[in-house]
C-alpha cells in the first residue's frame, strides 16, 4: 500500500473556509433565483400575449381537423351516391386523412410546448419556493445545510465539490452560470 506524503496530499479544508464557500454558494443562488423569478414577472405580459397566441392557433387548429373530417365524410357520402369515382373517393380520403394527422400532431406539439413552459414550471417548482423563502442567508445552520446540501467533496488542493439537493432541478435554469448549477466546485 502506498501512503504517506509523497504519493497522497491531505484532502482537508479548514471548516471556516468550507462554511464561507457554502454561504457564499447558497446567496448566489438564491440571488440567481431571484433575479430569474424577477425577470418572468416583468415578462408576463408577453407570457400571457403568447399564451393567447397559442390559445387562437390551437383553437384555429382544432376548428381544421373538425372541418377536414366533415369533408372527409362528405366524400364518403359523395362517393356512395354515386357522385364522384372510386378512385377520387380514394385520392380525397387520403388526402383529408393526410390532414387530419398534420392537424392532429400540430396540436400535440403545441400542447407539449405548452406544458414544457419554464415560467410556469419555475415558479412551482418547491425547491424554487424554498429558495425565495431563504432570501439571503447571513449564517448557516444545521437544518439549511441538511435540507440543501446532498454531498461535498474535498480533492487535492483544497479543490471541492458541492452537490445540492435541488441540482438536477435547477441545472437547466441557470446552464449559462457554472457557479449556480447547484453543483459547485471550488479550486
Amino acid at each position: 500500500m502506498r501512503s504517506g506524503r509523497e504519493f497522497c496530499t491531505p484532502h482537508a479544508i479548514p471548516y471556516s473556509i468550507l462554511e464561507e464557500i457554502i454561504l457564499n454558494d447558497f446567496n448566489t443562488i438564491i440571488r440567481n433565483v431571484n433575479n430569474l423569478t424577477e425577470l418572468l414577472k416583468q415578462n408576463q405580459a408577453q407570457e400571457n400575449f403568447l399564451k393567447r397566441q397559442n390559445d387562437n392557433e390551437k383553437n384555429r387548429l382544432k376548428a381544421e381537423l373538425e372541418k377536414t373530417g366533415a369533408l372527409r365524410k362528405a366524400v364518403y357520402e359523395d362517393y356512395r351516391e354515386g357522385l364522384i369515382s372510386k378512385d377520387e373517393f380514394v385520392t380525397y380520403r387520403e388526402d383529408y386523412v393526410k390532414k387530419e394527422e398534420l392537424f392532429t400532431k400540430q396540436l400535440e406539439d403545441m400542447e407539449s410546448r405548452q406544458k414544457n413552459r419554464t415560467a410556469d414550471q419555475l415558479m412551482e417548482n418547491p425547491w424554487v419556493k424554498r429558495l425565495l423563502t431563504l432570501r439571503g442567508i447571513d449564517r448557516l445552520d444545521r437544518d439549511i445545510v441538511v435540507e440543501m446540501v446532498h454531498e461535498i467533496r474535498v480533492y487535492e488542493n483544497h479543490r471541492i465539490q458541492i452537490i445540492y439537493n435541488f441540482s438536477d432541478e435547477l441545472a437547466h435554469l441557470f446552464s449559462g452560470t457554472r457557479e449556480s448549477t447547484g453543483q459547485k466546485e471550488v479550486i
